[in-house]
């Protein structure tokens, strides 16, 4: 295991949601995904982008509220 080389401090949230991310994986394939598999598809341009968007979608819904 590796500490982060940041002051990154994962969340409950976050932990879950890698966890929903390996849980889905598994009842899609009937396999359970490597962390290294999750990590590798997480940091791909286009997963990027679209959490990059989702984000700033978000930001924008709670400005217009």
């Amino acid at each position: 295991m590796k500490t982060l080389k940041t002051d990154i401090k994962l969340k409950d949230c976050m932990v879950e949601a890698i966890g929903g991310i390996s849980d889905f994986i598994t009842r899609t394939t009937g396999t359970k995904p490597e962390q290294e598999e999750i990590a590798a598809a997480l940091s791909k341009y286009f997963v990027l982008k679209e959490i990059l968007e989702f984000i700033q979608m978000e930001r924008q819904e709670k400005k217009d509220q």
